[in-house]
């Protein structure tokens, strides 16, 4: 078992942990669906290496 910082309420915790992954998958779905439009792809990729693409959710 991992032992918290003195004070680290677990629930409290759990609760920041899903509230920071909700606004983190809103974040991806948003970029995501703006990659699905031809005109915005060119303003959110980064570089233009197939296998490894750098967009603008990733920075």
């Amino acid at each position: 078992m991992i032992k918290l910082p003195y004070g680290v309420n677990i629930n409290n915790l759990i609760d920041d942990i899903r509230i920071c992954s909700w606004q983190a998958a809103d974040i991806l779905l948003y970029y995501s669906k703006l990659l699905e439009n031809g005109n915005y792809k060119r303003n959110i990729l980064k570089n233009n290496i197939e296998d490894d693409l750098v967009t603008l959710a990733d920075l």
